[in-house]
C-alpha cells in the first residue's frame, strides 16, 4: 500500500508511470533502433536517445495498465504531463524534431536519466 501498489487510481497511475519509465529504459539502453524502425525511429533518434510519443503510445495503449476509461491514449499522455512537470523529460520542439531528424511529431529527451534507469530495476 505504501509503494501505492494497492488501491484505485493512485495506483494505476503508479504502474503506468512504472510502465513508462520501463519503456524508456529499455529503448534507452537497447544496442540499436533496428527493434524500433516500426515506430519510425531513425539512428540518430536512437543515438541521441529521443523517444517519440507514439511509440510509447503503441507500446502501452493497450497493455492492462492503460485499460482505463477514457482510453490508453489518454492515460498515457497524463503520465507523460506528470512525467514533464517532475523534470524527468523534456519535450522537443516539433520544428526542431523537423530539423535535426525529418519528424514532425511529438518527442521527449530525457532529462533525470537515474528516474529512467531505475525502472529496470
Amino acid at each position: 500500500f505504501d509503494n501505492g501498489e494497492v488501491g484505485g487510481v493512485a495506483g494505476n497511475e503508479t504502474k503506468q508511470l512504472q510502465a513508462i519509465k520501463r519503456v524508456i529504459a529499455e529503448y534507452v539502453v537497447a544496442p540499436s533502433h533496428e527493434k524500433y524502425n516500426s515506430y519510425g525511429v531513425t539512428e540518430a533518434m536512437h543515438r541521441d536517445k529521443v523517444v517519440m510519443s507514439v511509440h510509447l503510445q503503441r507500446r502501452l495503449g493497450d497493455t492492462a495498465a492503460f485499460r482505463v476509461p477514457g482510453g490508453g491514449g489518454r492515460a498515457v499522455n497524463e503520465r507523460l504531463k506528470t512525467m514533464l512537470d517532475a523534470d524527468e523529460i523534456r519535450e522537443i520542439p516539433k520544428a526542431q524534431m523537423q530539423e535535426r531528424y525529418g519528424k514532425l511529431c511529438r518527442a521527449f529527451a530525457i532529462s533525470n536519466p537515474q528516474a529512467i534507469i531505475e525502472a529496470l530495476n
